[in-house]
């Protein structure tokens, strides 16, 4: 016998004669519409705040808006490509009126035209964040949006009131009225403490404390879930006290102390 050994039975080839053929992706052919629905609820399910849920179809509202001004053709997610958003981007940029949503303000300043770039890059945000789950998700072979940059904007150095402004800004709530001295006490809140007023205005009472001086903006409050601890000065701290106190006139047990509540005239 040789030195190799002859292999017997079914002839075997170092070449297959066929190129292996890739598995295509099915195209997907779901509406931008109801991908946007899931994208929503997997949005809840993670715990997305109820005003970013808002946002998000704000936002998407918009960009459906265009795609049926300028794209009716486009009938599924797929459709959408880079050109697309680009062109969605000129138009945000050079040709959207400031105040198109606007009922009133529509026809009077329908000369001006072309958004801030700081109000499409909020726009562009959540599309990002849409577009982006879909192909995270697999309803999109590729990711439209990964090339689509923000666009620049200008830092400005934004100037704090003087003390003669916080002065005068102190002086025009009546605080002979509940709803003046709630004004007031307020003011005095945000200037002590610098916290976002959708914030304050869901604080509680059980949230403060007086013997300690503090605020606690629990994480359902606050916006980035997180929960923190506010000191405050005497005086503020002695204005909540007062103002707690005073919400028993309109509701026996005041959760929320910063009550929306008008006097009657």
């Amino acid at each position: 016998m040789s030195g190799q050994a002859k292999m017997k039975g079914r002839k075997t080839v170092s070449r297959r004669l066929t190129e292996d053929i890739e598995e295509e992706m099915p195209t997907p052919t779901e509406s931008l519409t109801d991908l946007f629905e899931i994208f929503i609820k997997a949005k809840e399910i993670e715990g997305l705040r109820e005003r970013t849920l808002i946002d998000h179809k704000t936002h998407f509202k918009y960009f459906n808006t265009y795609l049926n001004d300028f794209h009716p053709s486009l009938k599924c997610a797929s459709e959408v490509t880079t050109e697309i958003l680009r062109s969605y981007i000129h138009f945000l940029k050079h040709e959207k009126g400031i105040w198109d949503n606007h009922q009133w303000l529509a026809d009077k300043y329908a000369h001006q035209k072309g958004l801030s770039p700081v109000t499409i890059n909020v726009r562009l945000r959540s599309l990002k964040c849409f577009l982006k789950f879909l192909f995270d998700e697999g309803y999109l072979q590729e990711n439209p949006a990964a090339r689509i940059k923000l666009l620049k904007t200008e830092k400005d150095t934004i100037e704090s009131f003087s003390e003669e402004q916080i002065s005068k800004l102190l002086k025009q709530p009546d605080q002979r009225t509940f709803a003046g001295f709630r004004d007031y006490v307020l003011m005095l809140f945000m200037l002590d403490t610098g916290i976002r007023v959708r914030e304050a205005l869901n604080l509680q009472a059980n949230n403060f404390s007086y013997e300690q001086k503090t605020i606690i903006v629990p994480a359902h409050v606050a916006k980035n879930n997180q929960a923190r601890i506010l000191p405050l000065s005497q005086r503020t701290a002695k204005c909540i006290k007062l103002l707690i106190k005073e919400d028993t006139i309109f509701e026996d047990v005041a959760e929320i102390f910063f009550l929306l509540i008008m006097e009657k005239s």
